[in-house]
């Protein structure tokens, strides 16, 4: 089959402590432009052109380059609804629309427009503190304004033979065959809170594969071409939802002492991840099971009325509930027609999926079947049924991962 190629394309943004911090700062329609022209050269349906919210590219260089005045409009964006903006899902486009027209003319320009390679920014005497000096910066643009030709076609191009290495980095890296065996798998019991919520699963599992291997984990690695520790978590949880345990299991190619791994691996992880108990284990659970078994939640509220009217429609809640879901599937997006919304309409188990709800002035405990046997997850009850969008979550309700 012929093969089709994926093409990212950056938009350029001179952010402050680099050698193009004097550029201007195009605008979305500059951007927008420029995309069209290139996929307007793209004259084969192979090529996947994609590449971020111009309007997006903008926000970054209007708050990456402007002043303390920058903080008024800041706080109007927020008011107005702007929330997680850096998600292209979230980005909200209007508000920050709103934003632009609302700042004066002149105080864009003093942001945004060219400045002469040099010339005195805000954030110099930072860069002097920090010791990255602005003299460097100052040379390095000077030598991108000057366009040598013969660097931009030269006559006799060099290529590089194995005699410009050093030897040692020329050496392929070959993992030792006992590396690759399972002797013993560890289970990691740890909690997630604040600051951590905010942040993705994946991200996660990289802080802790990171944690591991500065604690001297002996992890085993997989096979295949590209090679990694083999990490196995139970379950993944959403954003902005904390958790008081969650299980991490890591094969293992030989055993440890875990009174000593439990001291250096939890010195290694951050704020926010939280080591319980570390134990040995000699299989892996069942990802079945695994996925079948109940989960338990507690809902703290900020305000007593809001969770007493939680806890009725929790008590009152119709077996089963329907509502639109957002598609963020890519596959699934393509498919889209044009104009229409990409929205899909679903129906969950929920009245009949909810269990041993205890409610008291502002704390919900219940349990909650499973996504797997057609209940609602916990987000989507909260947001969908509850009618708590993301936006109040950890202000007016923190949701808890019990077990």
């Amino acid at each position: 089959p012929r093969k089709r190629v994926n093409v990212t394309v950056s938009l350029f943004v001179p952010k402050p402590f680099t050698t193009f911090q004097w550029e201007k700062q195009q605008t979305p329609e500059y951007f927008y432009d420029g995309l069209k022209k290139i996929k307007a050269g793209l004259r084969t349906n192979r090529v996947n052109l994609s590449g971020p919210e111009p309007h997006m590219a903008y926000v970054e260089g209007l708050l990456s380059r402007s002043d303390h005045r920058m903080g008024a409009f800041i706080l109007k964006a927020y008011e107005r609804g702007a929330r997680f903006d850096s998600w292209d899902d979230r980005f909200q486009r209007r508000v920050w629309e709103e934003i632009f027209a609302e700042i004066p003319a002149e105080m864009r320009a003093l942001w945004m427009e060219q400045k002469p390679g040099g010339t005195a920014l805000p954030w110099h005497d930072i860069i002097e503190g920090k010791g990255a000096g602005i003299d460097l910066l100052r040379r390095d643009f000077q030598k991108f304004e000057n366009i040598t030709p013969e660097n931009m076609n030269p006559p006799h191009p060099q290529q590089l033979t194995p005699s410009d290495f050093p030897a040692e980095l020329l050496k392929p890296v070959r993992i030792p065959e006992h590396k690759f065996q399972t002797r013993t798998i560890l289970a990691i019991e740890f909690a997630r809170r604040d600051p951590f919520i905010y942040i993705s699963h994946l991200e996660i599992a990289d802080t802790i594969r990171r944690a591991c291997r500065r604690a001297g984990l002996p992890m085993t690695f997989s096979q295949g071409f590209n090679k990694h520790e083999k990490f196995h978590f139970v379950e993944s949880l959403p954003l902005f939802i904390e958790s008081e345990r969650e299980v991490l299991y890591v094969e293992l190619y030989d055993t440890i002492d875990l009174i000593e791994a439990h001291r250096k691996l939890r010195k290694q992880l951050p704020a926010g991840l939280q080591l319980l108990t570390l134990s040995c284990v000699d299989q892996l659970p069942s990802q079945r099971e695994a996925d079948a078994r109940l989960r338990s939640y507690r809902l703290e509220f900020a305000d007593v009325s809001l969770a007493r009217e939680a806890a009725e429609k929790l008590s009152d809640a119709p077996a089963v509930i329907s509502y639109e879901r957002r598609i963020r599937k890519r596959k699934l997006l393509k498919k889209l027609k044009r104009g229409q919304k990409p929205f899909t309409r679903v129906e969950r188990q929920l009245g009949d999926a909810i269990r041993n709800l205890v409610a008291t002035d502002r704390t919900i405990v219940f349990d909650l079947e499973p996504p797997i046997r057609g209940a609602i997850s916990i987000a989507d009850l909260v947001t969908h049924y509850l009618q708590i969008p993301v936006e109040c979550w950890n202000t007016d309700i923190k949701i808890i991962k019990t077990a």
